[in-house]
């Protein structure tokens, strides 16, 4: 399983031992995380201006990360043009889930299939890993 990991999921997960880290580190023993460059820009500026003892453990999680600049095309959506590419960055390189914390924007998406790729949020995420057995109640 292939999974597209959105700038405020690598904000959240740069906190060293935060759940969200947590739950990374074990998805990555079952799945191939992935992020596109321009996520990567966009979650290290915001970690520069809000938290920046935070970028070593940002440093680290890129570690096992995959990185793909494929771009795939954006299927007609509510989501705002500043959102788009990433989504398109998911369908580009063949993710299986999109994974983000952005609520405003993805979370009409949340649940729903687009041109292949399974929008979650973090609860979702965890849900399907336990589901499979990923993780321990």
């Amino acid at each position: 399983m292939k999974i597209f990991l959105d700038a405020n999921i690598l904000f959240s997960a740069s906190q060293i031992g935060s759940p969200i880290r947590k739950l990374l580190e074990s998805l990555q023993h079952h799945s191939v995380l992935v992020s596109h460059p321009g996520v990567i820009e966009e979650a290290t500026r915001n970690l520069t201006a809000k938290k920046p003892e935070w970028i070593e453990g940002f440093d680290s999680l890129r570690n096992f990360l995959e990185i793909s600049s494929c771009l795939g095309t954006c299927p007609e959506t509510s989501l705002p043009a500043k959102d788009q590419p990433v989504l398109a960055a998911a369908i580009g390189c063949r993710a299986d889930i999109l994974l983000t914390g952005d609520r405003r924007h993805f979370g009409p998406l949340f649940g729903c299939t687009l041109s292949g790729v399974k929008v979650f949020s973090v609860r979702e995420m965890a849900e399907e890993m336990l589901k499979r057995g990923w993780l321990q109640e």
